[in-house]
């Protein structure tokens, strides 16, 4: 764990600092969030009206810890290798997607018990809820989203996402109604949440796994596990522009944003060569896992 501080300046006023993932954790648990790095997976969840948080484990299940106590109060099953978990305020659910069964599991929220599966017909990746019963989820083998019902567990529309590829990060403009999904083809499809049109695809960097939208800077972050941030503006709901891509360090792929401080999280460690299987992350080094905070200007 680095526990030392160090600034690089950008072009935009941006900063890139290191400090405690232990200390930031329990310092800032107003943010609902908890953001692990495993070998093999990747797990982020959000629930800022809850008082338990569910966390993803390597047994196909989901741990439901007390966000007070950080202690284990319950679990539930889910399909195979379970990855995205979202909460979606319209239904009180958690929303748990696996990548090997092409699945999500439909988790009501109070009582930790499973209330249903959807059968997505591809292999999720990150997902997004409109807060007004509707679930998008990014299908990476199939080039396409799909829209669920949170209350029903139907699916309502599939839609394709060229010119986009291998979708992977998904965030949403909730008062525009726009979804912002990136893209293994270096591309962020912007895609109208109502009708499935693709408005726009800025260019974002390498590997992208996360992005997130700030509503009141209008700005839209990609991570990318090449080693940077790219940051886009949202000029009107059908026009966007590239402004920067800032330097962070390769690995830092997975990412959080607290909408009051305006501070983006991200997480890495250092890597060993890439396998020469595909979609195989490299080794990571035991002992350099780190969490990285961006922030505007001299935010420290």
């Amino acid at each position: 764990m680095l526990l030392t501080h160090r600034a690089y300046a950008t072009s935009r006023g941006y900063t890139l600092y290191r400090q405690s993932f232990a200390s930031w954790l329990f310092s800032s648990a107003r943010l609902c969030l908890i953001a692990r790095e495993f070998q093999s997976t990747s797990i982020v969840a959000e629930l800022c009206d809850l008082k338990q948080l569910p966390n993803e484990d390597e047994a196909n299940r989901v741990t439901i810890f007390d966000l007070k106590t950080w202690e284990k109060i319950g679990s539930a099953k889910t399909g195979q290798n379970p990855d995205a978990v979202i909460y979606d305020p319209a239904t009180k659910r958690v929303f748990a997607f696996s990548g090997h069964d092409g699945t999500a599991t439909a988790i009501d929220a109070a009582s930790g018990r499973v209330v249903g599966t959807v059968n997505l017909g591809g292999s999720p990746e990150f997902a997004a809820a409109d807060r007004q019963g509707h679930i998008y989820n990014n299908l990476e083998d199939k080039n396409e989203v799909v829209e669920i019902d949170s209350k029903t567990l139907e699916i309502l529309n599939r839609w394709p996402l060229a010119p986009g590829e291998s979708p992977s990060a998904m965030a949403i403009d909730l008062r525009r109604r726009r979804l912002f999904i990136g893209c293994h083809n270096k591309m962020m499809v912007v895609m109208d949440a109502d009708t499935g049109k693709a408005v726009a695809t800025p260019a974002i960097g390498e590997g992208v796994d996360a992005a997130r939208f700030d509503p009141s800077s209008q700005l839209v972050f990609s991570a990318n596990g090449g080693g940077t941030l790219t940051l886009i503006h949202e000029d009107s709901p059908d026009k966007y522009s590239v402004i920067d891509n800032v330097q962070t360090e390769r690995g830092a792929r997975t990412m959080e944003l607290d909408e009051e401080t305006h501070r983006i999280y991200t997480v890495t460690a250092d890597l060993g060569p890439q396998p020469t299987e595909p979609h195989e992350p490299p080794p990571m080094v035991p002992g350099t896992f780190r969490l990285l905070v961006l922030g505007q200007g001299t935010d420290r």
